[in-house]
């Protein structure tokens, strides 16, 4: 699968790969990725690609390390993640994943020049594992963050941060996103999560 070093010399993206993971711990080198929620939009927030969700085919050794922090297990638990892992028949290796999500990003339309920014709620974590655990994808995205966190401390505080969503990749996405992403792709998103 050929991969394209994209110029990061515009002022701003053409597109934005919004991503949010679930992990088995907070150190991309010794943990793994349980789940990815993400979406494409183009640099107004505009849907390029329909919202997906996936979980990821982890080793046995994460589960140890799940056993071994009970915060983040039980967090998991609340959330109905681990119920969906143990339930779910759509599982696929990191690699699959991986290479849908690029696939997406090749097909949507762009200049030669245009770069891609990923976008989130405190998404230099995600872009770690992103590095780590999906390095080809990482070759195709700029070094530049969208982080939502950062701006909705500094302009949204005042909004409504709850909007009744379980806490995990979906949701957590779905949460972070919707000052950004408004009535473009917030009633696509809910509809679609729903």
């Amino acid at each position: 699968f050929p991969v394209t070093i994209i110029n990061t010399r515009k002022k701003k993206p053409t597109m934005l790969l919004w991503i949010d993971l679930e992990t088995t711990g907070l150190e991309p080198a010794d943990n793994y990725i349980l789940e990815a929620a993400w979406l494409v939009t183009d640099n107004n927030c505009k849907s390029l690609t329909d919202v997906y969700t996936q979980i990821v085919e982890t080793s046995p050794k994460a589960w140890v390390q799940l056993s071994q922090t009970p915060e983040v297990l039980e967090m998991h638990r609340h959330s109905g993640l681990l119920e969906d892992i143990d339930q779910s028949k759509r599982v696929m290796r990191i690699e699959d994943a991986e290479g849908i999500i690029m696939q997406q990003l090749v097909s949507c339309p762009r200049e030669d020049d245009d770069y891609i920014m990923v976008a989130g709620f405190s998404v230099h974590f995600d872009l770690a594992f992103i590095r780590e655990h999906m390095p080809r994808l990482a070759r195709m995205l700029s070094h530049r963050v969208y982080d939502v966190s950062t701006l909705k401390t500094a302009s949204y505080s005042r909004l409504e941060s709850n909007i009744g969503l379980r806490a995990r990749s979906l949701a957590s996405f779905l949460q972070s996103s919707r000052p950004v992403l408004m009535k473009n792709v917030t009633t696509t998103l809910i509809t679609k999560s729903g």
